[in-house]
């Protein structure tokens, strides 16, 4: 049989993950997702585009050598802007800032939300209110979701009351 050669196209870009377990160990409380998943989950995603302003983030490849040439584009990218990125952002402080907590994200609603409402608790962060809201606008079409948030912002108003209480209590 002869062999045919379509000249398929495929296109790709790259993400950088970051998982920070406190920060996921909360947010996973209120995962629905099989608890085997959990491990898989990321606290935040950033797009290429972030490190590579006005350049183009999606590669096309149709060839071997389109293949070598998108390698090539990515090698000082990576080395350059990405590694340097990963090196900063080992702490809950500094993924939060790195994450602009007030950007609601538009793919994977729930996980950006739940994710992102955690970081603003564990950093105390001042607009908690504000974000924790906005990111609960976001997820009005997911009544799954909500629910999981929902939940989340009652076990962090609880955890509050009781660190209020406790505190009182030490007076």
């Amino acid at each position: 049989a002869p062999f045919y050669d379509y000249k398929t196209t495929f296109r790709f870009s790259l993400v950088v993950a970051i998982r920070l377990d406190a920060v996921e160990e909360i947010s996973n409380k209120f995962n629905k997702a099989h608890p085997r998943y959990h491990p898989l989950t990321e606290t935040a995603i950033f797009q290429l585009r972030r490190f590579m302003p006005a350049q183009e983030t999606e590669f096309a490849i149709v060839t071997e050598d389109d293949i070598k040439e998108a390698f090539v584009a990515l090698g000082p990218i990576i080395k350059e802007r990405i590694v340097p990125f990963l090196d900063q952002t080992q702490d809950i402080p500094a993924v939060a800032e790195a994450m602009n907590l007030a950007e609601v994200l538009k793919v994977l609603p729930g996980t950006a939300s739940k994710s992102a409402i955690a970081m603003a608790w564990l950093t105390k962060h001042p607009d908690f209110d504000k974000i924790a809201a906005r990111h609960q606008e976001s997820i009005s079409g997911y009544p799954q979701v909500q629910e999981s948030v929902s939940c989340l912002l009652g076990l962090q108003s609880e955890v509050q009351d009781a660190l209020t209480s406790h505190r009182l209590r030490n007076l």
